[in-house]
């Protein structure tokens, strides 16, 4: 059997699979949602994610969540949430900026009164000012949310070539991460979503090229790539 899909099919036997779920109602019935679906992991928003403000969470709806988590059989860990789509971590718009950044340090807030540890973002776009500047945005805004004592652990979701988008391809991806590491913030991991990553490249990749165009990619290459 192929080296690359037999790893593949190991790791498929103890995977966690689900779906973003609704927190219409209250937070907690995003616990009742997963169940329902039958999930071992699932994803939410904290929030509105069309709207710039947010409803506080109340101690009721923080106790609400956690209980009906502890008393499913999802693992905290298989929980993540989203952040909502308007903030933009690489514009070069100062208030749009501000607000972005601070959107990003007030979810990680959230999701550590949730007890949920991962948060994931989109990169952003440059609005035409160009991609280093973009990058340049991005890993202070990161930076700056890196430096919050809250254990929530960043995950950055790769785009899929949209103009001016941020983080389309592995060089991208790999320049963010070495300056996120000169800046001494360790803290984030890298979703590729295939999806995203097809529409980009125009192929889909096997495993053994997503492992390659880490192992290659200066700033990628320390990553341990996961299923």
């Amino acid at each position: 059997m192929n080296a690359g899909l037999n790893y593949v099919l190991k790791k498929m036997l103890h995977m966690q699979i689900g779906c973003h779920v609704s927190i219409s109602g209250s937070i907690d019935k995003a616990v009742d949602n997963a169940v329902e679906r039958k999930c071992s992991a699932f994803q939410i928003f904290t929030r509105n994610p069309r709207g710039w403000n947010a409803k506080e969470l109340t101690k009721e709806d923080i106790a609400n969540f956690k209980s009906k988590l502890k008393e499913s059989k999802i693992e905290r860990l298989a929980t993540c949430a989203h952040m909502p789509y308007l903030p933009n971590l690489a514009s070069p718009k100062v208030e749009g900026f501000e607000k972005s950044v601070k959107t990003l340090i007030d979810e990680i807030e959230r999701c550590s009164q949730l007890g949920i540890p991962y948060l994931v973002t989109h990169l952003g776009s440059h609005l035409g000012t160009g991609e280093e500047g973009g990058i340049k945005r991005l890993v202070e805004g990161l930076s700056r949310a890196g430096k919050t004592s809250k254990d929530v652990m960043i995950l950055l979701e790769n785009t899929a070539g949209q103009k001016n988008s941020v983080g389309s391809d592995f060089k991208q991806l790999g320049e963010i991460f070495n300056q996120l590491k000169s800046n001494k913030i360790l803290y984030s991991e890298i979703i590729l979503f295939g999806k995203h990553t097809y529409k980009f490249n125009g192929k889909l990749f096997t495993w053994e090229e997503y492992v390659n165009n880490v192992k290659t990619t200066d700033g990628l290459h320390q990553f341990q790539l996961m299923i």
